[in-house]
């Protein structure tokens, strides 16, 4: 997580550990909803391109070319 930025870092916890609506999250950024949900979306892709280079992950799901 500390290889993300910190507005995705910010926007994942809140959706997720915070369990923050949309609208709540919109209200804190001073965004649209339309706008956040790109933020959540652009973070979780951001997540799990990190995610797919980290070996434990590639070993786990299978990933490896050998």
């Amino acid at each position: 997580m500390e290889m993300l930025t910190e507005k995705d870092r910010y926007v994942i916890d809140a959706m997720n550990s915070e369990r923050v609506t949309l609208r709540e999250l919109a209200d804190r950024l001073n965004l649209s909803t339309s706008q956040v949900w790109r933020l959540e979306k652009s973070a979780h892709a951001n997540l799990k391109q990190l995610l797919v280079r980290h070996q434990v992950i590639i070993d786990y799901l299978g990933l490896d070319d050998e």
